[in-house]
């Protein structure tokens, strides 16, 4: 997440990428466990929304 966390920051903040994170859910799979999260634009910061782990 700080990686995430680290790319965003690189992000201008008049860019339209911002606009579509408001409605976009994203997910990650990380050492046998998926994170979904969003990215709050305003607060800019990560929100975990589910975190489950992988099964296999």
């Amino acid at each position: 997440m700080d990686q995430v966390a680290q790319a965003l920051d690189t992000v201008p903040v008049a860019s339209p990428f911002w606009v579509s994170m408001k409605d976009s859910v994203m997910q990650i799979d990380v050492k046998g466990f998926r994170v979904v999260y969003r990215v709050d634009p305003i607060r800019r910061e990560i929100v975990v929304v589910e975190l489950d782990r992988l099964r296999g």
